[in-house]
């Protein structure tokens, strides 16, 4: 199937723009395609209410390179846009999260489960067949590495999170697809064990 991408734009309204004060003086501009263009009119905004602004541009889901690249240069992140799906994926680069609307974002990294993986026999492997989430590698070399366990490779299109249920003897799943997806569902990801 083809796949048509058509990037749609918006104006962003800087009345979204709320408790400044209470966010650091060094910031990182972060956003979903929509709000690109918009980035330096709200970086002037800013930067004429005292801040000191460095833009990275946009991030998704599953990658934030651009928010890495400037990461050393602020103290937080400023995330463009709404919802908490995509400036989530910056919990793992050590700094503050804020939304446009003041909101510090607060994510809990998952503990426990690596020593869940250590301890458990079954381990279930989820591999995405979607483009840019296939890593096959990765569940082959968690075989070669844990020959004490039963590694079992689960491939799948869509995860459908209620499926995971069919299998009780798994005692641990591992994650390959998008990171993401241990937001929603008691997994690790491949990169934790890693």
């Amino acid at each position: 199937m083809k796949t048509l991408f058509i990037p749609a734009k918006a104006k962003y309204d800087f009345k979204e723009l709320k408790n400044l004060d209470k966010m650091p003086k060094k910031l990182g501009l972060v956003t979903t395609i929509q709000y690109v263009d918009e980035l330096p009119k709200i970086k002037k905004y800013l930067e004429g209410k005292g801040k000191l602004v460095e833009i990275g541009g946009q991030i998704l889901g599953c990658n934030v390179k651009n928010a890495e690249k400037i990461k050393e240069k602020v103290d937080a992140f400023l995330y463009i846009g709404s919802g908490h799906f995509h400036p989530g994926a910056l919990i793992d680069l050590g700094k503050d999260i804020f939304l446009s609307n003041g909101e510090k974002v607060v994510f809990k990294k998952r503990k426990g489960m690596l020593s869940k993986f250590y301890a458990s026999k079954n381990i279930g492997v989820i591999v995405s067949l979607k483009k840019g989430q296939l890593h096959m590698d990765w569940a082959e070399n968690l075989k070669k590495k844990y020959k004490d366990k039963n590694i079992y490779i689960f491939v799948c299109d869509t995860l459908d999170y209620n499926q995971l249920e069919n299998f009780p003897f798994i005692e641990c799943w591992v994650n390959t697809a998008c990171p993401r997806i241990a937001d929603d569902i008691a997994v690790l990801n491949y990169e934790d064990i890693k």
